[in-house]
């Protein structure tokens, strides 16, 4: 028995064997049927087919949504073609509006130009307005500007009172927009435009001026050259004497130091074309009448005009006090027409002007000498004119202020070659120096909280100081 049950397992083993090798040849069969259909496959595009299959159902899945989307965005246009309709609607009449204010802006611009103060040649609003914002960047508004104007009409109605200046409106029966604030003036008894007015201002002032410039001659000869100049020369060639004696004094006062000082009076240049310069106006001046050339009175003419307008216009000024009269006087004051400076020498250096810069590097005795001999000098060159038995008394507040105790005695020197006799005060300085030859010295003393003060007497003699009634 159990040998017939291993020949059954034996024949089902060779069938199991038999189906092996027919499922291998099947298997080997659909292992080649598959490498022919993969290449099949491959030569018909099959990955790019699954990737496009696969980009297909990513797409199905989004169509829903997408569709969802539409609807909404579908529903926003048609709210936003509803609004626009609205808007054109809208827009439309706001068209129709501003095309009637562009009708109705035109007439005015019209009737802007017919007022005359546009003086450009190009009409056209546009380049007008371009060429309006480019000059005056700084336009203000309309209130603004009707303010400034009335507030210069005010300040200048004095000057045209004359001619019955007064305000008008204009287009007053237009928009209130358009309204506009006009000037009329009252010339020769007819009523005209301010604008007028000007040119016939112009006219007047030419005609004038003509009439001045025939006039120029005379008031030259009779004023300026016959008696305004002869009385400036006198004046001119006095200080020139008075600066000659200054420096003559101040030479004399070097003599014993290596610091040399002189005084220099320098004429003023012109200021302008039309000027001349001091130097120039006054050779002119001193000249006699009868030797004047055409080309001198053109000159001296064209000079006082030319200051006579600039102390008009500072005088105009209402930043200033000045006067016409007062601008007058010091157009006409000689002493204005020339810069003194004062020149120094230090050894054998090359004679230069003294700055405020080159004075604070002085010595302490050079500095005294430099504030202190073209003072002297001064008062020395105008006592020069003085009659023989005037007396030649200086006064000095807070003398020598400034000036150490050694300088203090050269200063005391020079007042002793000068001859001066003097009057100081000082709350430090006694005078009792060796250049002093007598010097009578008061002292002011005051108690604590007392009501006066006390003199105390002192004298000295050139060697000791001593106390008087001691």
């Amino acid at each position: 028995m159990l040998e017939s049950q291993l020949e059954d397992l034996r024949m089902d083993l060779d069938s199991i064997r038999c189906e092996k090798k027919q499922l291998e040849i099947q298997l080997q069969k659909l292992q080649q049927l598959i490498s022919v259909k993969e290449s099949q496959l491959n030569e018909m595009g099959y990955e790019k087919i699954k990737e496009r299959m696969v980009q297909i159902m990513n797409r199905l899945d989004e169509i829903p949504k997408i569709v969802s989307n539409l609807y909404q965005e579908d529903g926003r246009w048609q709210n936003t073609q509803e609004q626009c309709q609205k808007n054109i609607l809208e827009n439309a009449s706001l068209i129709e509006v501003q095309s009637t204010k562009t009708e109705n802006y035109k007439k005015y611009y019209e009737s802007e130009l017919d007022l005359g103060y546009v003086s450009i040649e190009e009409k056209n609003p546009v380049y007008v307005h371009k060429h309006v914002v480019s000059s005056y960047p700084n336009l203000k508004n309309k209130d603004t500007l009707g303010n400034d104007l009335q507030t210069v009409f005010f300040m200048n109605r004095g000057f045209l009172q004359d001619y019955n200046l007064h305000f008008i409106t204009l287009f007053d029966n237009q928009e209130d927009t358009m309204a506009r604030l006009d000037i009329k003036a009252r010339y020769k008894g007819k009523q005209i435009d301010f604008t007028m007015l000007l040119k016939q201002l112009e006219i007047d002032i030419e005609k004038q001026s003509e009439l001045v410039s025939s006039q120029d001659r005379h008031l030259i000869e009779d004023v300026l050259v016959n008696t305004i100049s002869s009385k400036i020369c006198i004046h001119i060639r006095s200080s020139k004497r008075w600066i000659e004696t200054m420096n003559k004094y101040m030479k004399e006062m070097n003599t014993s130091s290596t610091l040399k000082l002189g005084l220099q009076w320098k004429s003023k240049k012109a200021e302008n074309e039309d000027e001349l310069s001091s130097e120039s106006l006054v050779r002119i001046l001193e000249k006699d009448l009868q030797l004047l050339k055409e080309s001198d009175f053109q000159a001296l003419s064209n000079h006082f005009r030319s200051k006579i307008k600039c102390a008009r216009r500072n005088a105009e000024d209402p930043n200033s006090n000045l006067s016409f009269h007062q601008a007058m006087k010091d157009l006409l004051d000689y002493r204005s027409w020339f810069d003194f400076t004062i020149m120094y020498e230090i050894g054998n250096e090359k004679r230069k002007e003294l700055t405020n810069n080159r004075f604070y590097v002085f010595s302490g005795g050079e500095k005294a000498m430099a504030m202190y001999v073209p003072l002297f000098s001064a008062v020395a060159a105008k006592f020069a004119y003085a009659s023989e038995d005037a007396p030649l008394i200086i006064a000095l507040d807070e003398a020598f202020a400034g000036v150490d105790s050694k300088n203090i005695d050269s200063m005391f020197g020079l007042i002793k070659k000068f001859g001066f006799d003097y009057i100081m005060n000082s709350q430090v300085l006694w005078g009792d120096y060796p250049n002093v030859d007598a010097l009578a010295i008061y002292e002011l003393y005051r108690q604590n909280d007392a009501k006066y003060v006390t003199t105390i007497r002192y004298e000295w003699d050139g060697h000791v100081k001593r106390l008087v009634g001691a």
